[in-house]
């Protein structure tokens, strides 16, 4: 497999090409750890734990996620996710929708 990884530019790694449907109105949205693994966010008390993975999938099952638009969605995540705080880490986040159009 040839190409670069999004976010390791300049290294030559292997990886796996998968591919799966996405049926209409499904979402699929993508993240980098540091979504997950902020630093100094006031919306939550830190401990040794970082935010992690379940809190943003548990967050999402809370959210009208079937109605809301993926740029809604999008903006929902990074405001309770990365709020106002200083983070340690860069933040990737795609969230994308399969709609109709027309």
């Amino acid at each position: 497999m040839d190409g670069v990884i999004l976010g390791v530019p300049g290294f030559q790694i292997p990886f796996t090409e998968i591919s799966f449907p996405v049926d209409l109105d499904e979402s699929l949205i993508l993240f980098s750890d540091g979504l997950t693994e902020p630093f100094e966010n006031k919306n939550f008390v830190h401990s040794t734990l970082n935010y992690g993975t379940y809190q943003l999938i548990e967050f999402i099952k809370k959210q009208d996620y079937l109605t809301l638009s993926a740029k809604t969605l999008h903006e929902k995540i990074i405001k309770e996710f990365c709020g106002q705080g200083k983070q340690a880490d860069d933040v990737t986040l795609i969230v994308m929708k399969r709609k109709v159009l027309g």
